[in-house]
């Protein structure tokens, strides 16, 4: 038996929260290209009405693109801030699970899902009870496929890593 040396950390909220910030740094790029166009439009433009048109449209992309960058990001906070706050009840308990030894069989109700790599190699081997939460041992490759760590879950609580 050993004690968990660490709290929960729910990934998946993490993940979202990598994605939404990479999409707002999409959405920063995106915001200063079309400035430098309506820039660029503008200083070669002598019409004023034309001037106008194109500083209103550029305000009105500005303003979206901003409100989504903040939208996003508030959200991006609240999993990062969500993903620590939820709480593990193994935690400084001992553990009287063990990994499943290569052969050994499951409970019943359990299904599995296999992840793999752009090179064909398994990335991680995934398993979830009946209820569709996290249980079981999980399996995390490296991209050459040899075996980095393993997760186990119990009924979608992290319980400990193997190595």
């Amino acid at each position: 038996m050993e004690t968990n040396q660490t709290p929960q950390i729910n990934r998946d909220l993490i993940k979202s929260a990598g994605e939404n910030l990479k999409w707002i740094g999409y959405l920063i790029f995106l915001n200063v290209l079309i400035s430098g166009l309506i820039y660029f439009s503008i200083s070669e433009s002598r019409d004023i009405e034309e001037i106008k048109g194109l500083t209103k449209i550029w305000s009105y992309i500005s303003f979206f693109s901003v409100v989504v960058m903040g939208i996003l990001f508030i959200y991006s906070g609240k999993n990062l801030i969500d993903s620590f706050s939820q709480p593990n009840e193994n935690y400084g308990k001992l553990n009287k699970s063990t990994f499943l030894e290569e052969g050994e069989s499951t409970s019943e109700g359990m299904y599995f899902e296999t992840e793999c790599f752009p090179n064909g190699k398994i990335k991680i081997k995934k398993s979830f009870n009946k209820e569709g939460l996290k249980h079981g041992v999980w399996e995390h490759y490296l991209k050459d496929g040899t075996l980095d760590l393993k997760e186990l879950y119990e009924n979608g609580n992290w319980v400990r890593n193997k190595r």
